[in-house]
């Protein structure tokens, strides 16, 4: 063998080789989609489902009902269905092309369509505005379209064009994103991020105004409030689940924090670790939180929610263990015999009962939990967890190989932007 063939043949083995690895990585990625690594939480998490059927009078698909789905499509978004949908529908596995399989099967798609329906409907009768005084509502409704499947940049028509939910409640909203202050401020940010939408840098409410006025109110100790200098569990949680899609940006913001009139220069990465210390220091001993000087189900709910966004293992952290206990005990105490969720465990002197909205966030949260103990993308991030240039570069790859061993031709290989 002569040194040529000797460099030819080692480059056919690397070639070999750097293609199997990365088949195999692909391969990898989508099998995480594929396998929960918690049986346990499975299950719990359809009991959850089944409950709520139960409590809406026993129907056999919960988004197809008559709370869900109304005749004129004028309630088919609201709080109390949208947030059990979003539950429903990233209780999923994810192909390559990002279509989800749901777990759990309830009427996921005619729910979809009758969101459509309703943005068409209400943006008609409003003006081109899915709430004329809430611009939180377009951005749960966003969320919800993009958890069963659909874009919500292409949602619905107005006007003889497709409706943009993410663009309407995030960087081009006409209503005042800050017209509610923090919250609105934390879903624009969740609700962009969500799909991977981008932001024009000369949009109104562009990706530096959002981060900066999140940052500008932090407290001085870490954590978020709605109003006071006391930090929320609830709205810290929240600000998290914002943060988490910048946590490696290296920009440094320099803002006056509103809670004490100093400047402070510091990135979101920063800001996300005094939020998650924060909610170390609030942690009860049972391992629960608290709102308002309330213990219940929905601060808990949150704060396993934001855990799971950042692959925070809530039941072998040493952070969020009390007397080991985590909140995921703490969630579980609140549930009823049932599967459903109570909002306290005592309500004037006798057991907490069935609650709606304790119900739907421990149900979101769960999934959320899931998704982190099963390698998947967060309960937030619904970008197709196998990425649609991959495969475009695979089969480059694959080209490149196949041309090298049978001709020696070099082509080139490049990844789609």
């Amino acid at each position: 063998m002569t040194r040529t063939e000797h460099f030819l043949g080692m480059k056919k083995a690397s070639c070999a080789i750097l293609c199997a690895a990365l088949l195999f990585l692909c391969l990898f990625s989508v099998r995480a989609e594929n396998v929960s690594s918690d049986p346990a939480l499975y299950d719990e998490i359809t009991a959850v489902f089944d409950a709520r059927k139960k409590h809406s009078g026993g129907v056999k698909t919960l988004l197809t009902s008559p709370d869900f789905l109304s005749k004129n499509a004028e309630a088919n978004s609201s709080t109390f269905t949208d947030w059990i949908a979003l539950a429903l529908g990233r209780f999923s596995l994810v192909n390559a092309r990002g279509e989800p399989k749901f777990l759990y099967a309830d009427g996921q798609t005619a729910y979809l369509n009758g969101l459509a329906d309703y943005v068409s409907k209400t943006y008609e009768a409003n003006g081109g505005l899915l709430s004329k005084s809430k611009v939180t509502e377009a951005q749960r409704c966003a969320l919800t379209v993009a958890a069963l499947g659909g874009d919500p940049r292409r949602i619905g028509s107005f006007e003889g064009r497709p409706v943009d939910l993410i663009a309407d409640s995030t960087f081009d909203s006409k209503l005042p994103v800050i017209r509610q202050g923090i919250m609105g401020v934390i879903f624009a940010l969740i609700a962009k991020n969500a799909c991977g939408a981008k932001t024009p840098q000369t949009a109104a409410y562009n990706d530096d105004f959002l981060y900066t006025y999140l940052l500008e109110r932090e407290l001085p100790k870490g954590g978020w409030a709605l109003t006071g200098k006391t930090a929320d569990a609830d709205v810290t949680a929240m600000a998290l689940c914002a943060l988490v899609f910048a946590k490696d940006a290296p920009t440094v913001y320099t803002f006056e924090r509103a809670a004490d009139g100093n400047t402070v220069s510091s990135t979101l990465g920063a800001a996300a670790e005094r939020g998650l210390a924060c909610l170390s220091r609030m942690q009860m001993p049972d391992g629960g939180y608290g709102s308002g000087g309330v213990r219940n189900c929905e601060s808990c709910a949150q704060v396993l929610t934001a855990l799971s966004a950042f692959g925070i293992d809530s039941e072998t952290d040493p952070r969020f263990l009390k007397k080991g206990n985590s909140v995921l005990d703490a969630l579980r105490s609140y549930r009823l015999a049932d599967g459903s969720f109570a909002h306290t465990k005592d309500e004037n002197g006798k057991p907490g009962t069935f609650n709606v909205m304790a119900t739907d966030q421990a149900a979101y949260a769960l999934v959320a939990r899931w998704r982190c103990a099963s390698g998947m993308r967060s309960l937030y991030d619904m970008r197709p967890d196998l990425s649609a240039p991959l495969p475009t570069l695979l089969k480059a790859l694959m080209r490149y190989v196949f041309a090298f061993l049978t001709t020696g031709t070099k082509i080139s290989v490049s990844s789609p932007q």
